[in-house]
């Protein structure tokens, strides 16, 4: 699906910092702000991709949505990016999460991509009757998946079995 996407990435260079003040998430945004205005490189076309020692939150990833962008608010510019928890680097550790599948599912967040489950279960509680994803070939999905329930059909009413293979679930890898 990619090749009929018009996104294409190429790799431009790795940077590798050793900072233990940034290496860990914090909740007033200030540590982000700061590694974030050192260490960002190109516009808001270029992928930036973080890897922390922790993040706090719990999750092992997070990223931040795209525009419309301002390009004279240069704290919107220099949040802009995905910042993960570096066990869920391919090979990080992190037990049945480290295939990088974790990077994919927050890059689809930073191209503008919702859950599966979304606009069904953010927005308008567990019900199958929002919009999904607003992608018109995911088939609707009540609430995430968690670990690898092949079969599962959170909204019988609707066609389709839940998309557990879609990188935007929250089932395993």
């Amino acid at each position: 699906m990619l090749a009929s996407s018009g996104f294409r990435f190429k790799l431009e260079g790795i940077t590798r910092t050793i900072n233990s003040e940034w290496a860990i998430e914090t909740w007033d945004g200030y540590t982000e702000l700061e590694y974030k205005s050192k260490l960002r490189r190109g516009d808001f076309a270029t992928l930036n991709i973080y890897y922390l020692t922790a993040l706090l939150s719990g999750s092992l990833g997070f990223a931040y949505f795209p525009g419309p962008h301002d390009t004279s608010n240069s704290t919107e510019f220099t949040f802009d990016g995905v910042v993960m928890q570096h066990t869920a680097a391919p090979g990080g550790g992190e037990p049945d999460l480290d295939s990088g599948n974790i990077a994919v599912h927050e890059i689809g967040h930073w191209l503008g991509l919702l859950h599966t489950f979304h606009r069904s279960y953010w927005l308008g509680g567990l019900s199958c009757e929002g919009t999904g994803d607003l992608i018109a070939d995911t088939p609707h999905q009540g609430y995430p998946s968690y670990g690898c329930p092949v079969g599962s059909d959170s909204c019988p009413h609707r066609p389709g079995l839940d998309p557990i293979n879609n990188f935007m679930d929250y089932s395993n890898e």
